[in-house]
């Protein structure tokens, strides 16, 4: 099979429908943004490392080095949710969201 067929199975309910797709956004305070950047780096290497974690990309806005995203593909919610609730993970995020601007904005996707 190839990627279109594959694309057009996910389209009609296949495999990547079951997947969830993340989208952590941070907004760091500017003056710590390398600060942030560098525990996003961290979060997103230990997202990946994470049982369940398809794949995992950390954004940077290109106008605004304050603004990280990190999208990222999970087998499942719970997958998501484990990883999530990980000490080690978890850690880091408290640790971030003391460089933030606001809270982390998680948006929970399901492909359709």
């Amino acid at each position: 099979m190839g990627p279109t067929q594959a694309r057009l199975d996910e389209l009609e309910g296949g495999d990547a429908a079951e997947s969830l797709y993340v989208i952590t956004a941070f907004e760091s305070v500017p003056e710590r943004a390398a600060e942030a950047l560098s525990l996003a780096r961290e979060l997103a290497r230990q997202m990946k490392a994470s049982p369940g974690a398809l794949e995992v990309q950390l954004l940077q806005g290109i106008h605004r080095p304050d603004l990280l995203e990190i999208m990222s593909t999970w087998e499942s919610q719970d997958a998501y949710e484990g990883a999530r609730d990980a000490p080690k993970l978890a850690a880091t995020l408290r640790e971030v969201d003391g460089l933030l601007a606001s809270p982390v904005d998680d948006r929970l996707h399901h492909a359709i």
